[in-house]
């Protein structure tokens, strides 16, 4: 039977502290590396003589002694294990306040992911600290990649997810030159940690200013207008991103950290009586990339004179809308 889950042989399975909503974790009081299991490469042979052949090897789980992904050659793949995977990024976070929440292996032992919370965050920005995501084949089907995403990764629709939405930290194919790649994203992971938390020290500001839903429409509607007039899309997105605003996920409509939220939410979450395509269509012609979006919107609530500027605007355009 397959799982919505995703863990669908008796060899995939979902490590955690807490039991997921599929019902099938395995819950521990710590997820350390040891809950994952120990590969290796082992050499690949042929002919009656075992000839072995030579740069081929297959990656093999120590705990059934079964494969896991498919053969490789070391001349043009590099083997990069879930263990080290979970050291790689441990190891980077290392002096900082983390915890790794769930790990876990798919499609038969193939893919495999990590989770890890910045807990240090927790203080600046509660309820908003997002999850390192890590994740990689054993197959080369899936690169190795990081995310910063606001789930955890516990199933195959969360990787997904994460892969999909997520900001992504670093990618790397499993190349020859793989080790180097990963070595060079280091910086990035390092910088990374370092934004966030003065991202969480922005956030916890705004949390701190009030606004009304009068506020929150003439912020979403000085924002999402890129002439003179409101067009009927413009209109439609900003009576959905209010309605965001007041009933979002973990929003009240009461702060500009609503605001904020309301927007991310509009993809994440999708607009409430619109579908995913129809965010699309508006962001391809009327904004560009969302992600540069995201980051100029949260800088503009910020900015407290960058607000004022944009409210008015939005204020004008309401105001003269037919």
């Amino acid at each position: 039977m397959i799982r919505k889950s995703g863990l669908e042989s008796s060899r995939d399975f979902q490590t955690g502290l807490v039991q997921e909503w599929h019902g099938q974790t395995n819950i521990v009081n710590e997820v350390t590396g040891e809950c994952l299991p120990d590969i290796h490469g082992v050499q690949l042979y042929y002919g009656d003589d075992f000839t072995p052949m030579v740069g081929h090897f297959l990656p093999v789980s120590k705990d059934d002694n079964k494969a896991c992904g498919k053969p490789y050659n070391v001349d043009t793949y590099s083997l990069f294990t879930p263990r080290e995977g979970l050291d790689y990024i441990t190891q980077i976070l290392a002096g900082t306040g983390f915890q790794i929440q769930s790990v876990g292996m798919l499609s038969n032992r193939s893919i495999w992911f990590a989770s890890i919370h910045l807990t240090e965050l927790l203080a600046l920005i509660p309820g908003h600290v997002p999850y390192v995501n890590i994740n990689g084949s054993l197959d080369g089907k899936i690169s190795l990649g990081g995310q910063l995403f606001v789930k955890k990764t516990v199933c195959k629709n969360t990787l997904r997810q994460s892969r999909e939405l997520g900001e992504q930290i670093f990618r790397a194919k499993f190349t020859k030159n793989f080790k180097a790649a990963i070595d060079a994203a280091k910086k990035d992971i390092e910088k990374l940690v370092g934004m966030t938390r003065v991202f969480g020290e922005t956030l916890k500001k705004i949390q701190a200013i009030p606004a009304s839903e009068n506020t929150a429409r003439e912020i979403y509607a000085g924002f999402v207008t890129t002439g003179e007039k409101m067009t009927t899309r413009a209109k439609n997105l900003t009576g959905e991103l209010v309605t965001l605003f007041q009933r979002g996920i973990g929003n009240r409509g009461e702060t500009v950290e609503d605001i904020n939220s309301g927007f991310t939410q509009a993809r994440t979450r999708g607009l409430e009586e619109s579908t995913k395509d129809v965010w699309s269509t508006f962001e391809s012609s009327e904004f560009g990339s969302y992600a540069d979006q995201k980051e100029e919107f949260f800088g503009i609530l910020a900015d407290d004179e960058k607000r004022e500027t944009v409210r008015a605007k939005g204020q004008f355009l309401l105001a003269n809308s037919n």
